[in-house]
């Protein structure tokens, strides 16, 4: 039986299998690309440096996109 993360299937899915980089954050969260030579890497690929690394980038894009939209004085 072989096994793919979700992660991968979005990221074939949305890119096609070209390169690039997929990020998803919901209950859990991972970053997935694929490098020039078509290898995936998983932000867990580089151990304790990024395993949250997609949950901070989601709350960037969050606070981001709210603060885009933030009207000031129409409270």
């Amino acid at each position: 039986m072989w096994h793919v993360n979700d992660a991968v299937s979005a990221h074939r899915g949305a890119l096609m299998d070209e390169q690039g980089i997929d990020v998803m954050a919901g209950t859990g969260s991972i970053i997935v690309g694929m490098t020039d030579d078509g290898q995936m890497i998983r932000n867990y690929d580089f151990h304790h440096y990024a395993a949250s690394a997609a949950r901070f980038i989601a709350y960037d894009a969050v606070i981001h996109n709210l603060s885009e939209h933030t009207f000031v004085g129409n409270e």
